[in-house]
Order: C-alpha cells, then structure tokens, then sequence
C-alpha cells in the first residue's frame, strides 16, 4: 500500500511537470478599475474563458464586496489571486488553473501593478485612461515571459541538499538542549542559594556571645570632687579635736557660826 501511494504521488508529479511545460501560462489576466471599467485583458492558455471570468466575478464579489481577509478565491478547478491599488482604485487580477500551483504569481502581480502605475501614472491622476485605454500587451508579455523562465531555469537548478542545522529535527534538538539547559542552570542556582543560606546559618550560630567592656569609672565631676574634699577635711577635724569633760559640780560647803 505504501509503496503504491509513492508511486501515485511520483506520478502526479510527472503529470504535474509535464503539464506547466506544456502550458505553463495563465487562464486569464485582467486589469480594470473598482467601478468596473477593464483597462487591459490578458487571455493566456483560456481554455475555459467563460469559467475563467465567472471566477473573477465570484472572487471580486468574495474579497472587494464582502471583505474577505485572504487575496484568493478558488472556483470549481480555477484558482483566482487579486491585488489592489487603493490610491488609483485599481484591481489586478489573476486565473490559473488549480492544479498548476505556480509559485510566482504574487511575483507577476507585483511586477505587473508597478509597471502599470508608472507607466500610466499621469494619465491615471487626470483621468484619461479611462477613456482613451492603454496598449499594455507588449509590456505584460515581455514581464511575463521573463518571470516564466525565471521560474523555469529556477525549477531546472539541482537542488541543494540540507545541511542537518537547518532541518526540523535539529530545530526541534537544539530546542530541546536549550530548555534542559535553562532547566540545569536553574536548579544549580537554586541549590547554590540553598548552600549559601546553610552556611549563613551554621556560622552565625557559632559566633561567640558578644562581651561588654567592663565598666570604667566615670571621671568625677568638679562639684564631687568638691565634695569628697570636704568630707575629708572634716573627717580629720573630728579626729584632731578632744572631748570635752563634763564640768564638776560644786558642793556647797556647810559654814560654823
């Protein structure tokens, strides 16, 4: 089953390449105005022309009118891409078929709407070309040829192989790496701070109890000093001084008559 799916898959892309040689171009491209006016209209392989602006239509009705956030509109087998010139009010619009998948169409827009605004600029802000038309033919096949074999040339190119550092698996490796070592970094910091508070910890409870300085003695003022003077030198005269004796009493005398 598996390799019958594979050989399917080749085979549509075969069929796929083949078929852009063969007609490697476009269904239709048109240039008009937002009021409905066509300015230049480009019929390429057209092999389903009323499909083809039917397309258009449905597209023009799906993104200008309704708002449509994407620039792209399939319709049955075609796939349509506009872009949008506000300034001039512009529409550049594109039909493929769906199968063919080609990658430069945002290029041919592109290249497309700048050369139409400055080649028509003048005659766009006075309003001319909207009644005298434009010849655009040569212009848009000379772009159009040249990004075709741009494409062609780019297609044909051996492709380079990837380098293991820019495949997803080595994204998604480094990815992963990347988070596990956040991840490592994170929990090293954490236990370093856990050290470090352990540490903090033990030694401060090892410091010994802090002594006061035994009590010096306060300078005596001049007043104390004073004091402690006068107190001495009372001292001493107490010491020095005798105690008094009690005085004698007299004893009358008896007198002989």
């Amino acid at each position: 089953a598996v390799v019958s799916t594979q050989s399917a898959h080749y085979g549509r892309e075969r069929i796929q390449i083949l078929f852009e040689h063969i007609v490697d171009m476009l269904e239709l491209f048109t240039i008009f105005g937002k009021g409905g006016i066509v300015l230049f209209c480009f019929q390429g392989a057209c092999t389903q022309l009323v499909l083809s602006t039917t397309a258009i239509n449905e597209a023009i009705k799906n993104i200008l009118i309704q708002g449509a956030s994407s620039n792209s509109h399939v319709h049955k087998n075609l796939s349509v891409q506009l872009k949008q010139d506000n300034e001039f009010e512009l529409v550049f619009a594109v039909a493929v078929q769906k199968m063919l998948q080609l990658s430069y169409l945002d290029k041919l827009l592109d290249e497309i709407h700048l050369e139409f605004r400055d080649r028509y600029k003048n005659e766009l802000r006075d309003g001319t070309l909207w009644l005298n038309g434009c010849d655009f033919d040569s212009d848009f096949r000379g772009i159009l040829t040249k990004i075709e074999n741009q494409n062609r040339i780019q297609k044909a190119a051996p492709r380079a192989m990837k380098q293991f550092t820019e495949s997803k698996k080595f994204e998604k490796t480094a990815t992963a790496n990347k988070a596990m070592f956040e991840q490592d970094k994170s929990v090293a910091s954490t236990a370093a701070r856990l050290a470090s508070s352990v540490i903090s910890t033990v030694s401060g409870s090892e410091k010994p109890a802090p002594t006061t300085p035994a009590a010096q003695p306060a300078e005596m003022s001049e007043i104390e000093i004073a004091r402690a003077n006068m107190k001495k030198k009372m001292a001493g005269g107490r010491k020095g001084k005798k105690p008094a004796e009690p005085k004698k009493k007299k004893v009358p005398t008896a007198t002989l008559r």
